[in-house]
């Protein structure tokens, strides 16, 4: 991938570097080979950690069946804007669009959705094939930007989606976004990451990963939010260039209300 980048390019590869994170983290573990005194030692460290881990998923699994048991007559979808309200009825979720921003539909976010699998597959079958798999686990909820897309390379926006993950696999949003951060390392794109934090979006903890990136006369920040919440990570990706757009994104995500 060419070192040159727009923020448009990079709302694309984020996008598909979000629905790949977690089955990239997993086949890399699979695909490494240990030595035998390697695989002792996380036989070790694993039995060390069981207890813990049982109690943290057996934890995670209560809360995501109380919250399925509230919601047995309703299926998760993608949610729609009415009046500049964007609402999902299943997750609970009302974030407020700006009045002046441009925000995207169902088929032009799968257009920017398969532009971003071109970029990162790069004419390898089998990666196309991965992604294509992964795509199946996701829930496109809303891409907004102050500006239409493709028009201007320094475009505020806020994305976000939701992604089916199993919790034996993922158990919290760093972990999540621990797997997106690998994926964006393979990238030739220089990025630059603060620590993981933890965050409340809406009476809701996240997780949240600021990165940097720099090119082209241009200094592009990312805040990556997740959280977990009945079987889905729930995911916003903000894009904003200095003071000012950080405010108007900041604005987006700062509107984010869960029931």
């Amino acid at each position: 991938m060419n070192r040159r980048f727009t923020a448009t390019s990079l709302i694309l590869v984020l996008l598909v570097l979000l629905i790949s994170s977690c089955g990239g983290k997993k086949a890399a573990e699979e695909s490494e080979v240990k030595p035998t005194e390697t695989v002792k030692a996380a036989e070790s460290e694993t039995n060390t950690n069981e207890d813990a881990d049982v109690k943290e998923t057996s934890e995670n699994v209560s809360d995501n069946k109380d919250a399925a048991d509230k919601k047995t007559k309703k299926t998760a979808d993608e949610g729609y804007v009415k009046d500049g309200i964007y609402t999902n009825d299943y997750f609970g979720l009302t974030v407020q669009m700006p009045k002046e921003w441009e925000v995207q539909g169902q088929d032009a976010m799968q257009d920017v959705m398969q532009t971003g699998k071109d970029i990162i597959a790069n004419g390898d079958d089998d990666k196309q094939a991965a992604l294509d798999e992964a795509e199946q686990k996701i829930l496109n909820f809303f891409l907004t930007s102050k500006y239409p897309m493709n028009e201007q390379d320094i475009n505020p926006s806020v994305i976000s989606n939701a992604e089916k993950v199993s919790p034996l696999q993922v158990r919290n949003g760093k972990q999540y976004l621990e797997a997106s951060q690998a994926m964006l390392k393979t990238t030739e794109l220089p990025y630059e990451f603060d620590e993981i934090k933890t965050v409340n979006l809406g009476g809701k903890d996240f997780h949240m990963m600021t990165a940097t990136l720099k090119g082209n006369g241009i200094t592009l920040n990312q805040r990556y939010y997740s959280t977990l919440t009945d079987g889905y990570a729930v995911n916003f990706i903000s894009t904003y260039f200095d003071d000012a757009s950080k405010a108007e994104t900041d604005k987006v995500i700062q509107s984010v209300k869960f029931e």
